[in-house]
């Protein structure tokens, strides 16, 4: 958990932060990087849990069908 203001410049400075990449304009090279919401010391997920079958409706899933034929 932070207390500090971020933006959405942030999430492109971390990334770069991350990477090692440049910065692309004086915005995102001063805002903040969200490294303290991350530890990659201890990463939480290394298996993925299993997520339940998806539930497919045959009605919409045949519009669909109808609706875009070449997809």
């Amino acid at each position: 958990m932070s207390h500090k203001i971020y933006d959405l410049t942030s999430v492109l400075r971390f990334i770069q932060t991350r990477f090692d990449l440049p910065a692309l304009t004086r915005r995102d090279a001063n805002a903040r990087p969200l490294l303290e919401l991350f530890d990659f010391r201890e990463p939480q997920l290394l298996a993925p849990p299993l997520l339940p079958a998806a539930v497919v409706d045959p009605g919409p899933a045949a519009q669909c069908l109808i609706d875009f034929p070449d997809s």
